[in-house]
């Protein structure tokens, strides 16, 4: 709503972008069905003036999202606003998403500390938050710390380039360390400097480790970590260094 001493103002400009709008939301890509044996990812956004959601499965969209803040809101510290996103975007779909994992994308990364640290070394009101998201089963993934490891990759930085610029004919094409690729080259994506196996995240050398930890931290065993793993992270040989890792 405009506060009461902003002056109503719309024009042929304002009418254009509104039906712009229109047609952009109810055309390709529109909404899928929600399929419950699909894995799910949330993105969220907080600005100074607004809260954004959207749902996905297969990095496609089947529920969106949004709220202006309250002017309070809109005093909030980023970190904070981050989190009331993540909240507001749990609650918005909570039909869809609770009971079940569900795998939170930000590039903020305080956020990801904050919410891996324990509770009492949180402020008051993002402990207030986190509380009220016990509820849910979630796992927060750093899209930046991934996509400046994914670049800096040689082995994955090729396979980018060769996704980006299109397939060669033929395997032998290829240099000799994507050719394990080529079997599933049609579910390898790149969006956003990010490479996909369907909807599962290529994680880079160098953040491999770090997943083992946090997968381990669980104390699921074996065959129920792999199984965690294979919803949202993709590497070569994942399985065996799951076993490996959690053996050792």
């Amino acid at each position: 709503m405009l506060k009461g001493d902003i002056q109503w103002h719309w024009d042929h400009e304002q009418q254009q972008s509104f039906e712009e709008l229109k047609q952009l939301v109810s055309s390709a890509p529109v909404l899928r069905f929600y399929n419950v044996n699909e894995p799910v990812t949330i993105s969220v956004d907080a600005s100074s003036k607004g809260l954004g959601v959207v749902l996905l499965q297969n990095k496609q969209p089947v529920a969106y999202g949004s709220r202006a803040l309250t002017e309070p809101q809109s005093r909030y510290a980023q970190i904070e606003r981050e989190m009331l996103a993540i909240l507001y975007g749990c609650e918005k779909i909570d039909y869809y998403i609770y009971g079940r994992r569900a795998v939170i994308e930000t590039d903020h990364k305080p956020l990801v500390a904050i919410y891996d640290k324990p509770l009492y070394r949180a402020t008051p009101r993002l402990q207030r938050m986190l509380m009220k998201l016990q509820r849910y089963d979630l796992r927060i993934v750093k899209l930046a710390e991934i996509k400046d490891a994914t670049a800096d990759d040689e082995n994955l930085s090729k396979l980018s380039s060769v996704v980006v610029s299109g397939w060669p004919n033929s395997k032998a094409m290829l240099p000799d360390d994507i050719q394990s690729y080529w079997n599933f080259r049609d579910e390898i994506t790149v969006i956003g400097g990010l490479l996909y196996k369907s909807q599962r995240i290529f994680i880079p050398k160098a953040l491999q480790r770090e997943m083992l930890v946090k997968l381990h931290e669980a104390h699921l065993g074996i065959v129920k970590t792999k199984q965690r793993a294979r919803e949202i992270l993709f590497w070569r040989n994942m399985n065996s260094d799951i076993e490996n890792f959690i053996k050792n």
